[in-house]
């Protein structure tokens, strides 16, 4: 209990690191754009309006991103310790999710 306790903090400390880090980048960047850019008597702030915005919603696309290859990993090495333990069954539960979510297409129960 207390090993996943330290690898989950240390998987939450290191994605609040890579979304700090694409937070910072991203308003540096808008930031550098907006005093380099010609403003006109229309502008009203529009680089402004991007960091209070749009900044979040692609900070929260990296720790999506981190968490799928980290789900790639999880499912692989799931795999390899039940390939482990029963053998040459290990492909059995892909092929019933496989002909399982098919069924479920073809009945209209995914959309």
């Amino acid at each position: 209990m207390l090993i996943r306790q330290v690898s989950t903090a240390a998987y939450r400390h290191r994605l609040n690191v890579l979304q700090v880090m694409v937070r910072g980048a991203l308003i540096g960047l808008i930031h550098q754009h907006g005093l380099t850019a010609y403003s006109s008597a229309d502008d009203d702030g529009r680089s402004v309006t991007l960091i209070g915005t749009d900044v979040p919603s692609i900070q929260n696309s990296g720790g999506m991103l981190h968490d799928t290859w980290g789900y790639a990993f999880e499912v692989a090495f799931g795999f390899l310790f039940l390939a482990s333990e029963v053998g040459w069954v290990w492909p059995l539960p892909i092929l019933l999710l496989f002909r399982r979510s098919s069924s479920m297409e073809n009945s209209g129960a995914i959309s």
